[in-house]
């Protein structure tokens, strides 16, 4: 296969350079397209039909005297309940210290929707249940405190072993800095801190004001509530907030694929297409003197089918090595410009199988027009 190459080293490397830019613009093309469809997946918390966000509240004029975690656990054993809009605290492990985003939750039933787990385990309804000191973390802030699976993180000087982290590497998603951590395993301070924000007192009354992301549909809601009302003696209504806000819309992705990535990717594609008839027509002269030779237009399209493939794979390979390498040491700085060099075998596979079939139908329409021609024309067209 390579001897057909020893004549023209030259044109072997122009045409590999080639297909290699051309396969690396495809891959990033795609790698930034699966990126955005992650983070809107990733931001939208699941099926919007199947959760709600709401404002709990007790009734004004009646005082509240109920156990908020109680209450809670309460709401939980439907479905899963997040408190949300909380600030963020201090988190420790070892000597590092860096700002989470405190994210309190109960359920006792598997949820519906979580977010995509980089490392480890989610906590278990037993665990919940049990108000186990385990905690799922975020990738970002995993990274900042240099916290591994089964390290321990520490905040309002109690401390919490780490079983799960959740979000992707080099992708902003919206749990890049929480902590996740059962209601009931709460430090004591931090529940103090959290009532004195959530119940707002005035002389000898108080009302409880939580926003909390309910992953049951509002229709359920009401029914619930209706319980809620009887288990706690008290009357709690809610506001249904304003839909969540989505760090990726359709409309971003839709935008990057229009705009961005289908035009250059119609450049790159084109660019396979050239370099391939190129190829083809750089070797005329050779296809035709072997066809004078005696060899059979079987024969010499096997030999262009071989070289395609061996031109197609060894590009794909070192584009794929190139990759791996952008996306070790450039991801990092251009993840922030809707570019991305993040490697999968999804957007390899792709790319090269774009590459093995433009390549070799640019390919195989030049070697057959060179054929049906009179091999002393040819040599003479050259």
């Amino acid at each position: 296969m390579l001897k057909s190459w020893k004549k023209r080293p030259m044109s072997l490397i122009v045409i590999v350079i080639g297909y290699v830019i051309s396969i690396l613009v495809v891959s990033m093309l795609i790698s930034s397209i699966e990126t955005q469809a992650f983070q809107y997946s990733q931001s939208k918390f699941g099926k919007e039909k199947n959760r709600t966000a709401i404002l709990l509240y007790s009734k004004a004029s009646l005082n509240y005297k109920s156990n908020t975690i109680d209450l809670l656990k309460f709401l939980g054993k439907t479905a899963e309940v997040d408190v949300f809009n909380l600030s963020s605290e201090s988190i420790k492990s070892g000597s590092n210290t860096f700002d989470g985003d405190i994210l309190p939750f109960y359920y006792e039933n598997k949820p519906d929707w979580r977010p995509k787990l980089y490392e480890g385990r989610y906590i278990t309804t037993e665990e919940c249940i049990k108000d186990t000191r385990q905690v799922v973390i975020g990738v970002n802030l995993a990274e900042k405190l240099n916290a591994k699976v089964g390290n321990k993180i520490s905040f309002y000087g109690e401390e919490y072993s780490i079983c799960g982290i959740v979000g992707a590497k080099n992708i902003e998603t919206n749990f890049d800095n929480v902590v996740y951590v059962p209601v009931g395993a709460l430090p004591k301070e931090y529940l103090q801190m959290l009532d004195s924000k959530i119940v707002n007192r005035s002389g000898d009354s108080s009302q409880l004001n939580i926003n909390i992301l309910y992953r049951l549909s509002e229709e359920k809601i009401n029914k619930k509530f209706q319980e809620l009302n009887q288990q706690f003696k008290c009357e709690f209504l809610y506001d249904k907030r304003s839909n969540i806000q989505n760090s990726i819309t359709i409309k971003d992705i839709f935008t990057e694929v229009i705009w961005v990535s289908l035009p250059l990717l119609i450049v790159a594609l084109i660019n396979i297409i050239s370099i391939s008839t190129f190829w083809i027509l750089d070797r005329k002269k050779e296809l035709s003197i072997k066809k004078v030779l005696g060899a059979n237009d079987k024969y010499i399209k096997n030999s262009i089918e071989k070289d395609m493939l061996f031109v197609a794979v060894t590009s794909s390979i070192i584009a794929m090595i190139l990759q791996v390498v952008l996306s070790y040491y450039v991801e990092p700085i251009i993840k922030n410009y809707g570019v991305s060099f993040n490697f999968t075998f999804t957007n390899f596979i792709i790319s090269m199988a774009l590459a093995l079939t433009l390549g070799y139908l640019a390919s195989m329409i030049p070697v057959e027009k060179t054929l049906e021609m009179n091999p002393a024309d040819a040599l003479k067209a050259r």
